[in-house]
């Protein structure tokens, strides 16, 4: 993957059980964060790599499915 010029922001996007979400890497922290993008809540994820980033977004998304079932 490949940083977008001038932003944090990468050139992918996470799909899972038809949820998107968003590649950034904070070069100060050293660690890729995210967030589960075109719904009503602020769902962040983050990891210390890919691989944590990708498990976490999972996670993420099992959770809010979760949560909006019992709402």
């Amino acid at each position: 993957m490949q940083l977008s010029s001038g932003s944090n922001s990468m050139n992918k996007q996470l799909q899972y059980k038809g949820y998107s979400g968003d590649v950034n890497y904070d070069p100060e922290g050293k660690y890729y964060y995210g967030q589960i993008q075109n719904i009503s809540a602020a769902v962040g994820y983050d990891g210390n790599n890919l691989l944590e980033l990708e498990e976490d977004f999972h996670t993420a998304v099992d959770d809010y499915i979760i949560l909006i079932s019992q709402l």
